[in-house]
């Protein structure tokens, strides 16, 4: 599993969450921490695939429209019906309700912003507190109130930040993935440069994977030096202070991969 530390909290969802009243669960924290990743680790699971009559995944992000969103996930859910795209929203409605009712499916609302948005789609999902629920949902939010918002009752997680520990582990996973023992090994002075590197991501494990593929086609310790000299050279000093905010690294670390990509 790449996302490191979720094993135990996964084995735990997997094994209790589809045998519980639990009908939503809300994964939140800032952008890069894994929360797309998490959600895709549990939708894809051999045993939530083996317990459900249907998957649906739509990304939600800031601009959407409600019929959209209704056609996309029973598009997803009905991916032969050809008619989908002819349905009004009245329509839309009233097949997504009664599916979600009465048969077994996992929804993934991913990148929801606000509780506002929640509140313009929610009507296909049924609410039945306090019963069995056929249907689940997993919803993904930088904030922490859109879950509580859609179902005061939702089992909420919020991914932590990585330790540099982890963050070289994850790193090296990425870096070494491909490269056989004896084609190149890592010493220390590599190692060493690679953990500075590592402590700029500030923990958040997407801009990690995004330095581990910077760095997974580069061989020498010059080329990693250009790397780590690159990331340097992006830190914003003001006398004393360092500037560089969590939010800024991974956009900082997303330009240097771009940067460095061979002209075509």
């Amino acid at each position: 599993m790449d996302l490191v530390g979720v094993e135990e909290v996964l084995k735990n969802w997997l094994v209790i969450w589809w045998r519980c009243e639990i009908q939503m669960v809300s994964i939140s924290g800032m952008g890069g921490i894994g929360k797309t990743t998490l959600a895709r680790q549990v939708f894809h699971h051999d045993i939530i695939r083996r317990h459900f009559d249907g998957f649906a995944w739509v990304c939600v992000s800031q601009e959407f429209t409600r019929k959209d969103v209704w056609q996309r996930i029973l598009q997803d859910l009905r991916p032969n019906d050809g008619g989908i795209k002819q349905m009004d929203e009245h329509e839309l409605q009233r097949e997504l309700f009664q599916m979600l009712e009465t048969s077994r499916y996992l929804i993934v609302l991913d990148d929801v912003w606000k509780k506002e948005d929640w509140d313009v789609i929610k009507a296909v999902f049924p609410q039945r507190r306090g019963e069995l629920s056929f249907s689940k949902m997993i919803i993904t939010s930088r904030n922490e109130g859109v879950g509580s918002h859609a179902d005061p009752t939702c089992f909420a997680f919020r991914p932590r930040i990585l330790t540099p520990e982890e963050s070289w582990k994850l790193c090296e996973s990425i870096v070494f993935r491909n490269r056989h023992e004896t084609e190149f090994r890592v010493d220390e002075e590599l190692e060493g440069m690679g953990k500075k590197m590592v402590t700029y991501c500030g923990g958040l494990p997407l801009a990690v994977r995004v330095l581990g593929g910077l760095l997974a086609n580069k061989y020498t310790v010059s080329e990693w030096q250009r790397v780590y000299e690159n990331i340097q050279t992006q830190t914003q000093i003001v006398g004393n202070c360092l500037r560089w905010t969590i939010s800024t690294r991974f956009t900082e670390l997303l330009s240097l991969s771009y940067e460095d990509l061979p002209c075509s």
